[in-house]
């Protein structure tokens, strides 16, 4: 292979990396908004809805109809809000699910997935997952977990002021005369604000 053979196939291969970088970006830039990511969505994201569930709810909403459907568990799941960032979903009555769109400089777009249970002391537990744009599990750096298992966190995102609020309550123990309302202690309430650069939310307390 002669040096000038040598250039060319790196060209070749520049250009061959920069048509995927920009199909990637193109499939970005055309699932923009929480419905497109929402049609997009696999079954095993939330396993209770189909995916003909979460179509008949997208439906319905943007029709100004009640979004309800069947789930698997032939119970009733209902879309409860849809705007062009998040989405919040009723699986029964007592957890709900909230998807987000986090916007990156880079111009990708990252997931966050809120799942919230209530308890029935009135606790509200949250797991957030998050999800690249196609859906895929995000590394350990982009999470927000529970460290202290013995804490409550009741977390939402405000997609607007790119902020997130996470109060951690703790459960205490119920003794004879003390009522429930009293068993509830809240340890702290954290915030967190959007650092577009490095795609992450970033507690600032």
């Amino acid at each position: 292979m002669t040096q000038k053979d040598g250039q060319m196939r790196k060209i070749l291969i520049l250009l061959a990396l920069l048509c995927v970088q920009l199909s990637i970006n193109a499939q970005e830039q055309a699932l923009s908004t929480a419905k497109d990511f929402l049609k997009q969505m696999p079954e095993g994201v939330i396993p209770i809805l189909t995916h003909n569930n979460v179509l008949d709810m997208l439906d319905f909403i943007s029709a100004g109809q009640k979004a309800e459907v069947t789930n698997r568990m032939n119970g009733k799941s209902e879309m409860t809000q849809l705007s062009t960032s998040s989405a919040s979903i009723s699986l029964c009555s007592t957890t709900r699910v909230d998807l987000h769109l986090m916007p990156c400089a880079d111009n990708k777009t990252l997931i966050y997935l809120i799942s919230t249970t209530e308890t029935a002391d009135s606790l509200r537990d949250s797991v957030v997952k998050v999800y690249d744009s196609r859906w895929q599990l995000a590394g350990d750096e982009y999470q927000i977990k529970n460290f202290d298992p013995r804490l409550f966190n009741d977390v939402k995102i405000n997609t607007q002021t790119k902020s997130l609020t996470m109060q951690e309550t703790q459960h205490q123990l119920v003794f004879d005369g003390e009522s429930s309302s009293d068993t509830h202690n809240v340890v702290r309430i954290r915030h967190a604000v959007w650092d577009e650069n490095k795609g992450i939310f970033k507690f600032t307390d």
